[in-house]
């Protein structure tokens, strides 16, 4: 399975920002909630990005698992980071 894209967005504007933050939330977590963090960073200069992993979660298995057992997961998580970057 493979992930969808959607990035949610806060701080100022990209299409204006000279600065642009990727932040990544963890395992349950939500794009949403990791983008508070800005609230607490100096960061008021940034357009903020987030992506949102499917259910929650970037790859099924721990981080320690063998890298075969978190495809495609893994890779797919990867791409949108990548995706993300190139907005």
């Amino acid at each position: 399975m493979s992930h969808n894209i959607d990035i949610k967005y806060a701080g100022i504007l990209l299409e204006s920002a000279k600065k642009a933050l990727i932040m990544l939330h963890g395992r349950g977590a939500t794009a949403e909630s990791i983008l508070t963090l800005g609230d607490h960073l100096n960061v008021a200069e940034y357009a903020l990005l987030a992506p949102q992993a499917t259910n929650n979660t970037w790859y099924p298995y721990s981080f320690m698992a063998p890298f075969e057992e978190n495809e495609p997961w893994l890779s797919s998580a990867i791409d949108i980071v990548k995706q993300t970057v190139n907005k």
